[in-house]
């Protein structure tokens, strides 16, 4: 399985529909939604997750079983993380999103993969924790041709990422680092 966590920062929500609507229904990946502490109403922007979501978008709750298929919605910051393909959830902490992240390195290694939407997220630094154990970090190209929308280019570099990580799984190659599009 695939472990996608997507940070959204408040200049990222214009993102949102750009990004989902890349994602198919039977997407090889289990993602999980996390929101910048500095987004003001949550709500709306998981609204706008389901919305613009082909996947089937769920509440995370604790023990929640990670599927493929199906977006975890974190809408608050809350200390959160994956073991043996279940969220954990407990009380508040202020590193919960290191915390996490880190518990998708561990569970998920080279098939972690983190994307940014929007420039002002709290835990930028903080996805490059799935680096350090062989995942990917994508973030909006700056670089995007003419005519292309940087957010749309970005969602379809996130789902021919998780199909080239899920062949090298079929065949069971487990070291090598894939390279990004």
């Amino acid at each position: 399985m695939i472990g996608l966590v997507v940070g959204i920062a408040q200049d990222g929500v214009d993102a949102i529909p750009a990004v989902f609507d890349q994602f198919p229904r039977d997407f090889d990946a289990a993602v999980i939604v996390v929101l910048d502490p500095g987004i003001g109403d949550a709500m709306r922007v998981l609204a706008l997750v389901r919305q613009s979501a082909r996947m089937r978008v769920v509440h995370a709750v604790e023990s929640l079983p990670l599927e493929t298929g199906s977006i975890f919605a974190l809408p608050t910051p809350q200390a959160t993380r994956v073991q043996r393909l279940q969220l954990r959830i407990g009380p508040s902490a202020s590193n919960w999103l290191d915390d996490l992240l880190a518990s998708v390195s561990i569970e998920f290694n080279w098939r972690a993969v983190g994307v940014l939407l929007g420039q002002r997220f709290e835990g930028r630094e903080a996805l490059k924790i799935l680096e350090t154990s062989g995942g990917r970090v994508l973030f909006p190209s700056v670089r995007t041709p003419a005519g292309t929308c940087p957010h749309r280019e970005l969602g379809r570099r996130v789902v021919a990422l998780v199909e080239r990580l899920r062949n090298r799984e079929r065949l069971g190659v487990r070291a090598v680092k894939p390279s990004v599009p």
